[in-house]
C-alpha cells in the first residue's frame, strides 16, 4: 500500500500522460465509434479535474476513489458540495 504523496504523484503522472495522449486516442476511436468525438472538447477540463482531486485528497487524506467521488458529487447538481473545494474557492476570492 502506498502513502498519499506517492499515490498523488502516480495519479498526477498518469493523468498528465493521458492528457497528452487522449486527444489522439479519441480521434482514432471516433473513426469506429463516432460518439467518442463528443468527448474531445471536454479534455481541456482534465487539468482542472486533476487539480480538484488533488485538493480533496490533500484536504481529507483520502484515497483517489473517495476523492474522485467527492469531486463528482461536487460537480453534480443536487448533490452535496465538497467542503474542501468550497473552502478552497472561498480562499481564492
Amino acid at each position: 500500500m502506498t502513502d498519499t504523496s506517492t499515490a498523488l504523484s502516480n495519479f498526477d503522472s498518469a493523468l498528465h500522460t493521458a492528457e497528452t495522449m487522449l486527444p489522439t486516442i479519441l480521434s482514432v476511436v471516433s473513426i469506429f465509434f463516432p460518439a467518442a468525438k463528443a468527448l474531445i472538447p471536454f479534455l481541456a477540463l482534465l487539468p482542472e479535474v486533476i487539480n480538484a482531486v488533488e485538493i480533496v485528497m490533500k484536504a481529507t487524506g483520502g484515497d483517489f476513489s473517495t476523492a474522485m467521488a467527492e469531486v463528482s458529487s461536487h460537480l453534480t447538481p443536487g448533490q452535496p458540495n465538497s467542503a474542501a473545494l468550497s473552502n478552497n474557492a472561498n480562499q481564492g476570492s
